[in-house]
């Protein structure tokens, strides 16, 4: 497994799995708040991935969401949850993958628990770009 860092984000790269990945850690205790992850689809595929990856405890029945910070909020489906961590991914659209690509920003919300007050998330996009293009050419 290798690692290339483009601005805030880190290429993963496996044999037969590639992904870009960025991580919001919490300053106070160093523990990770939030997981962003994007996947190119297979060559000659449509489909780039999406997820998101919170803390295990995260209230589940209420939905997580990312938005721009000019535009509405875009939903994604809880897939699986860890001892750590759960998953919540979805399809990107073209036009949505060249937002994440030419943004700087955009704000993850969640609720960490059950009954909780929703928490909005800031994530740096600053590096999408490069990374996108090396994770194209990723195999």
């Amino acid at each position: 497994m290798t690692e290339r860092r483009f601005g805030d984000w880190v290429l993963i790269a496996a044999p037969g799995a590639c992904q870009l990945v960025t991580q919001v850690i919490s300053a106070r205790s160093g523990a990770v708040l939030l997981e962003m992850i994007l996947i190119a689809p297979p060559p000659d595929s449509p489909g780039a991935r999406i997820g998101l990856r919170v803390p295990t405890g995260a209230s589940l029945r209420d939905g997580i969401a990312y938005r721009h910070p000019d535009g509405p909020a875009i939903g994604l489906e809880w897939q699986n949850c860890d001892a750590q961590m759960c998953l919540a991914a979805g399809a990107l659209s073209d036009d949505g993958l060249r937002r994440l690509l030419r943004g700087n920003r955009v704000v993850a919300g969640f609720r960490p628990l059950p009954g909780a007050q929703p928490v909005n998330i800031e994530v740096s996009l600053r590096g999408t770009s490069a990374g996108w293009a090396a994770l194209s050419d990723c195999g």
